[in-house]
């Protein structure tokens, strides 16, 4: 009979199931190909609920400033815990400690521009060094990390600029520790009709103005964000035992 092509989805399915054992890595793996090639979108069919062209790199007159040279509107995430992030000359100073900050305020569909700078931490495990996270909606972690010089080639989805234990950033980007840089984020939140999701997340984003994120749906929360639902949520800065430092952080829903 004729050869029978195979997706690559499909080729993990067929080898996971032609093993004698089924092993927890192996259905793992698929399970990761299948959310990867669900979310990638094709350039050529763009979708009404794009946000591929929200970014112009331009701070619109009626955006939100949350930190600035006037000072940061960002609060305690835990009103119990003594917050040891500190503010001063335009830059918020994360905890040395495991507190983290969040907006105020909760965002459904978002623009937003924010800059950081990640310190050296040393002879330390890489996941380390130089740590933080941007949780949009308290449910999606963009990771902060220093990354500076990690080969692509072994770059996983726990590095800077990856959509934490989901999606590596498409190019690299990173700049040394010590130098600012730059996410631009374009957000779209997931849908949800009588409590079950209709519509995935979708995010665009730049890291230092290079595109590294292109319209991305998101199937899921990542690793220790919130459960997704339906209600708008605060963004928030990560607290990681890492003094990551953060300015220049607008925001502005998209309505």
């Amino acid at each position: 009979m004729p050869c029978q092509l195979f997706s690559p989805v499909a080729l993990v399915w067929v080898l996971a199931l032609g093993c004698m054992t089924f092993s927890s890595s192996a259905i793992e793996i698929a399970e990761i190909r299948i959310e990867e090639e669900e979310s990638l979108q094709d350039p050529s069919k763009p979708s009404d609920n794009s946000t591929r062209h929200w970014i112009d790199f331009q701070k619109p007159a009626d955006a939100e400033q949350l930190i600035g040279p006037e000072g940061s509107q960002l609060i305690p995430e835990n009103p119990k815990l003594k917050s040891q992030w500190n503010f001063a000359d335009g830059i918020l100073t994360a905890s040395p400690k495991w507190d983290s900050v969040v907006t105020p305020g909760s965002y459904q569909d978002f623009i937003m521009h924010i800059e950081f700078n990640v310190n050296d931490a040393g002879e330390v495990e890489h996941e380390r060094n130089g740590n933080s996270g941007l949780y949009l909606q308290l449910r999606y972690e963009l990771q902060i990390l220093n990354s500076y010089k990690v080969p692509f080639e072994t770059y996983t989805k726990t590095d800077c600029g990856c959509i934490y234990g989901i999606k590596k950033p498409d190019q690299m980007t990173c700049l040394p520790a010590g130098q600012w840089q730059s996410f631009d984020v374009a957000f779209r939140a997931a849908r949800f009709k009588d409590g079950k999701k209709t519509e995935n997340a979708r995010i665009t984003v730049y890291q230092n103005q290079k595109l590294i994120h292109d319209d991305f749906v998101l199937p899921r929360h990542t690793g220790a964000g919130k459960n997704e639902g339906p209600a708008s949520m605060p963004i928030k800065l990560q607290g990681h035992h890492n003094q990551v430092q953060f300015r220049n952080f607008w925001i502005k829903n998209v309505l």
